[in-house]
């Protein structure tokens, strides 16, 4: 009785961090330091679209007298889980046997790596934020591995679903009219004309971002915990009338779907393309045939779809796509440069500004987590957070014909964190990160010990 006490208690500490994360923790770690061989020009009007993107009333109400109240959040946040993680170390003990064969030993030998590449970071400024950030992302995998798989999941994402609410009222709020009113409070300023051309390109875009800072991070938000939150606000205690459950269930849908378009991201549109098909071959009943029909059906729609939302801007060259090669192009280079131990964690923008074509707009991630870890950490890092990351899908995908409808849906947005990791930077936003790796954890203590009375032991339900 002490021990689900105890439990339910860590649950509920966890849920208002995670909650105070996805609120004021939705920009990437390292995009308020200083780069000093970095473009300056982009400092002034930038911070002031943050401040707005946070809702605060002035610049210095968001970063704080001193220093940045997000690293004044970050550092908090990580006293709060260095005591929290007390018992999560005895808890793992039970599962030390046979640790090759757990995804906690990849886990930590790619943490491993990050702090070694500290030893030679071009830049300690950047490095020290960014480690700590990814150490706090595998403690949340721990924590989702040892005591999330113990307790009634439901509760945490019932909390989640409660703190989406005001990242999506953002995004209405900036769909009609928020955005306009930013743009004026930028342009007031600095002229339009003096802005550099990729932040002038973000101002006058109508994609809303919420408390995100940029649409693909709330893009990437919304397909991580809308599943399992509307699914877990469907089963909600069966004393509630299913009258009040559809309700939940059809408002949080909607504006999520609305915020989620609204972001006009590509990639999130493929993912779910992609995401829809799979599990029509994977959790339905229908014949091969009749799903190979609907699947084309699908394919054909959502991509007739695509090419007409986006049209315009494949008209304009396909800007963001041929950015994306420059970063992946400097980040090999890079990695040429530094195969060992990489540049030092988070300092990808430093490189870049040498490497860069004159043309090319700045930028401080590569757009590619699975590559800037080779580029900030090492070949080796890379390996390892490859092997963490793979030993991870295969064990939560491999048992999916016995998975009930909670847990798929899970699996389902943990997956499209993984895949938005190839073009996005989603692992530096602990908005994101925290809440994948801990529900990660979750998932792949199910998948290897399906014993256990929590999600995995309901009764299946197939589409």
């Amino acid at each position: 009785m002490k021990k689900n006490v105890y439990l339910f208690l860590w649950l509920i500490v966890f849920a208002i961090i995670l909650v105070g994360t996805i609120r004021f923790l939705g920009i990437p770690v390292i995009l308020e330091q200083p780069i000093q061989t970095a473009d300056e020009s982009l400092a002034s009007p930038e911070i002031k679209l943050l401040a707005q993107a946070a809702s605060a009333d002035n610049i210095k109400d968001f970063l704080g007298a001193d220093s940045s109240s997000i690293h004044l959040k970050i550092y908090g946040v990580m006293g709060v889980f260095s005591m929290i993680s007390i018992p999560v170390m005895f808890l793992l003990k039970k599962q030390s046997k046979n640790l090759l064969k757990s995804p906690v030993f990849y886990g930590a030998l790619w943490i491993f790596f990050v702090f070694l590449s500290n030893i030679r970071t071009l830049s300690t400024d950047l490095s020290y934020p960014t480690t700590i950030h990814l150490l706090l992302c595998f403690m949340c995998f721990l924590m989702g591995y040892t005591i999330l798989s113990h307790v009634n999941i439901r509760y945490l994402l019932w909390i989640l679903s409660i703190a989406l609410i005001p990242v999506l009222l953002t995004a209405f709020q900036q769909h009609y009219g928020g955005l306009e009113e930013v743009r004026k409070t930028v342009f007031e300023i600095i002229p339009p004309e003096n802005l550099p051309e990729d932040l002038f390109r973000r101002l006058t875009s109508n994609r809303v971002f919420g408390t995100m800072i940029y649409p693909n991070s709330l893009a990437g938000l919304l397909m991580l915990l809308l599943p399992p939150c509307l699914c877990s606000l469907w089963q909600l205690p069966a004393k509630i009338p299913p009258m009040i459950r559809l309700l939940c269930v059809g408002i949080l849908g909607y504006i999520g779907a609305a915020a989620l378009y609204w972001t006009g991201s590509k990639t999130a549109w493929l993912i779910l393309i992609g995401l829809g098909i799979t599990v029509l071959f994977l959790k339905t009943k229908l014949s091969l045939k009749i799903k190979t029909v609907i699947s084309i059906s699908i394919l054909c729609i959502g991509l007739t779809g695509f090419s007409i939302v986006f049209s315009d801007y494949f008209k304009r060259g396909a800007t963001s796509v041929s950015a994306r090669f420059d970063y992946w192009n400097a980040a090999v280079l890079n990695i040429k440069n530094y195969p060992f131990l990489g540049s030092g964690p988070g300092t990808f923008a430093i490189p870049y500004h040498f490497s860069k074509r004159p043309e090319s707009e700045m930028a401080k991630l590569c757009h590619n987590d699975y590559l800037e870890q080779a580029s900030d950490s090492g070949i080796s890092a890379s390996v390892a957070y490859l092997a963490f990351w793979g030993y991870c899908l295969y064990h939560i995908w491999r048992r999916y014909k016995t998975m009930a409808l909670l847990q798929l849906s899970i699996i389902l947005g943990i997956s499209t964190f993984a895949l938005q990791a190839l073009t996005e930077f989603s692992l530096y936003i602990p908005a994101i990160a925290w809440v994948a790796f801990a529900l990660l954890g979750y998932s792949v203590y199910q998948a290897r010990f399906p014993y256990l009375p929590t999600c995995s032991s309901e009764k299946e339900i197939r589409l």
